[in-house]
């Protein structure tokens, strides 16, 4: 777990776990398990009749109570570890990892009680929103990258069948790895370490080893935005022009040039004044009753990641990222080889779709 406490990114040794923190985690799935079948204004107030909020006739508490109970991090070496640039699968913090060496994480395998009270008449929903939770969310930061992952002992996991279908119901998509894993933090690594080889190894970069010229249009969209290309030695060379895939995983994006004379570096934000944008991408390790699985889900709404209008924080705006019609998508996903596979067939046209499939492929 990263972070938890009541300092952003940092371990409360005192209270890791906070009641609060989980109340407001089941909030959210219960938006993504219910929210989505009633119109907005339906949605904000059963809400607030289930979780608390503030309604037309004022604020109303929550009708669900929640309590933690759980010892204190008392042994440090055994029950924590720091966070360090270098630990493996450290792809997995995102900007979290930079310039932070001296936080600490809670270690796997970390129990707590939980405790729930709730009108019966609610029960159906809050145990629903609590099965979701324990497949899906966690506790703390970075939850979206599979940090802080739980697992209920009393909560009946669905088997990788029904899980897929549950999700499509609920208008998101569900990639089960095939591999079979006995512990979590295993079949967590993996599922992360499929995204670093999309985005950045061997199938996102022409030389695994050393950081070279991108299969990624962004590097030299920004040269030709910024008219900068180390004397011509960078010249952009990228066929796929005025496009921004890897936006639709989440925002900022950091992009770092390492010449003199290559563009400064560059942020790339969602437009307006908002600094980030939530990945629709959830990685995490799935418990299916007999065994871990790597798994990526697709929240409802994912599609909307791919629409989203775009800045860079010098101030030079950026139209929608990609195409809006599948004819375009599809003929410049055929210029960007990670969404392409060895024998050239298309993954998808959109980057999350390639990146399912590739999600799904032998390794």
């Amino acid at each position: 777990m990263y972070g938890g406490g009541v300092h952003a990114g940092k371990l409360d040794h005192a209270i890791p776990i906070r009641a609060a923190s989980i109340r407001g985690q089941l909030r959210f799935w219960w938006r993504i398990v219910f929210g989505g079948k009633l119109d907005s204004q339906a949605m904000f107030a059963r809400e607030a009749a289930i979780w608390g909020g503030i309604g037309r006739s004022g604020p109303t508490a929550s009708r669900v109570r929640v309590r933690v109970q759980s010892e204190p991090v008392r042994d440090v070496d055994r029950q924590a570890a720091p966070n360090k640039p270098q630990a493996k699968h450290g792809y997995a913090f995102g900007p979290a990892m930079i310039g932070k060496t001296e936080q600490w994480l809670l270690k796997a395998d970390y129990p707590f009680l939980l405790k729930l009270r709730y009108a019966r008449e609610i029960a159906a929903e809050v145990e629903e929103t609590l099965r979701w939770w324990a497949a899906f969310g966690g506790i703390g930061a970075r939850t979206r990258r599979g940090f802080g992952a739980v697992r209920i002992d009393q909560v009946v996991p669905r088997s990788a069948a029904e899980a897929i279908e549950a999700v499509s119901i609920a208008g998101g998509w569900l990639c089960l790895g095939s591999d079979t894993h006995d512990s979590a933090e295993k079949a967590w690594k993996a599922a992360v370490d499929r995204l670093w080889r999309f985005r950045q190894q061997g199938v996102g970069r022409l030389d695994a080893e050393r950081p070279g010229r991108s299969y990624w249009p962004e590097a030299d969209q920004i040269r030709r935005f910024t008219r900068r290309n180390d004397n011509h030695r960078h010249d952009p060379v990228h066929a796929a022009k005025n496009v921004f895939p890897r936006a639709a995983f989440g925002l900022p994006i950091n992009f770092q040039f390492k010449d003199r004379n290559d563009p400064h570096d560059s942020v790339l934000l969602p437009a307006g004044t908002a600094e980030r944008m939530a990945s629709p991408l959830i990685l995490r390790p799935y418990w299916n009753g007999k065994a871990w699985l790597a798994a990526a889900l697709l929240l409802p709404g994912w599609r909307d990641a791919l629409e989203q209008p775009l800045r860079f924080k010098s101030g030079h705006d950026v139209p929608a990222h990609w195409p809006k019609d599948e004819v375009s998508r599809a003929a410049v996903a055929k210029l960007i080889s990670p969404m392409k596979t060895a024998d050239g067939s298309l993954r998808g046209t959109d980057p999350l779709t390639a990146f399912m499939q590739f999600f799904l492929e032998k390794p």
